[in-house]
């Protein structure tokens, strides 16, 4: 209803840097965000070409619910910080954001929750551990969806405080699965018993990973809740609510994409095994090799295969020196016989080795 003439009518300002201000910072990071999880897609495209048709799915849906969110916010931002800048009866409204972050962010974050349950299940088989995560991670589904519902009845994001019980329940929930899967990783990860030094090395990575990811996950949500307790008629708190299901999804694609760096480290692991072994090989032919043309025709005995039981080997060493008869001659042979033998020109080395094995009766 218009005001009528000669009517006083009051307008309150908003406090525009408290309102607009994270939004802003939130925008911004949440591009970044998206950034390094198109980084991540990518990588996951191009090095696991025949991963599971179930993980692909997983990650080409996310990707696409995270750019879905952030064209709607990018959306919204133009109505806050052009159209409606300056007109104190429009900024700050909530325009489509009360789907673009509680309905979606808790779609997409439910959804890893739900991986991360289904991963610890694989590893451990602990259908109780798994279903404590499950009830937790629908928990915060539902009570995002839910809040999504009370405020799209909202219109500006300083009413939003009345909705207080429900978004604390919510982000309750995410932190509560973010511990539970840490803590239950970090455990399945030490029970793994090795003496490589390697595999050591790679649950060390593993576990620090999982401890990193679980961890910045369950801070912003603290963090997001604190502020939205604590700094009422603001929108500090808009900030990590805006960044946080880029988060979660680049957490997902870190744990998927860690599986290429594994690889590689086996693979430099085998190819530096072979070369030692080969090198070792190579060693042992040269020395043996020496050892013949120093000894010459002959048998020999030595003690061999101690583990096995009393045993000894025998060896018939022959060897033969290519030699030119006559000069006029070719293909001419001579052999030698001879304990010592002259070592000059091509020379043709036959070992057979036979091995008499006892075994003492216990």
């Amino acid at each position: 209803m218009a005001p009528a003439v000669g009517e006083t009518v009051t307008i309150t300002i908003p406090d525009i840097p408290h309102l607009l201000g994270p939004l802003l910072i939130g925008l911004i990071i949440n591009w970044g965000l998206l950034g390094i999880l198109s980084m991540q897609v990518f990588i996951y495209h191009l090095s696991f070409p025949k991963d599971s048709k179930y993980n692909k799915t997983l990650v080409y849906s996310l990707f696409c619910l995270e750019m879905i969110q952030t064209i709607i916010l990018t959306r919204d931002a133009w109505e806050w910080f052009i159209n409606d800048w300056a007109d104190p009866t429009r900024v700050g409204e909530f325009l489509l954001e009360w789907f673009n972050l509680p309905v979606m962010e808790g779609i997409i974050i439910g959804t890893v929750q739900l991986f991360f349950a289904w991963r610890i299940w694989f590893l451990g088989r602990s259908w109780l551990l798994s279903a404590v995560i499950v009830v937790f991670a629908l928990l915060g589904f539902s009570t995002a969806i839910a809040t999504g519902i009370k405020v799209s009845r909202l219109r500006f994001w300083v009413d939003v405080g009345v909705l207080f019980p429900l978004v604390s329940v919510w982000y309750a929930a995410n932190v509560i699965v973010d511990i539970i899967v840490a803590i239950s990783m970090t455990y399945l990860l030490l029970r793994i018993k090795t003496n490589f030094d390697q595999t050591r090395l790679l649950l060390s990575r593993l576990i620090r990973l999982t401890i990193e990811t679980g961890s910045l996950t369950a801070i912003v949500a603290i963090i997001d809740i604190t502020l939205f307790n604590t700094t009422k008629g603001t929108n500090y708190h808009a900030c990590a609510a805006i960044i946080l299901a880029k988060l979660y999804t680049n957490t997902l694609m870190v744990v998927l994409n860690n599986r290429l760096y594994i690889q590689r480290d086996r693979a430099a692991d085998i190819l530096v095994e072979n070369s030692n072994s080969g090198s070792s090989g190579r060693n042992f032919s040269r020395n043996r090799f020496a050892e013949v043309l120093s000894q010459g025709n002959g048998d020999t005995y030595d003690e061999d295969t101690p583990n096995l039981g009393t045993g000894r080997a025998h060896e018939s060493v022959r060897l033969e020196r290519l030699s030119t008869a006559n000069p006029t001659t070719k293909g001419s042979t001579e052999t030698s016989h001879d304990r010592k033998f002259v070592k000059t020109g091509p020379i043709n080395v036959w070992i057979d080795r036979e091995e008499a094995i006892h075994h003492d009766k216990v």
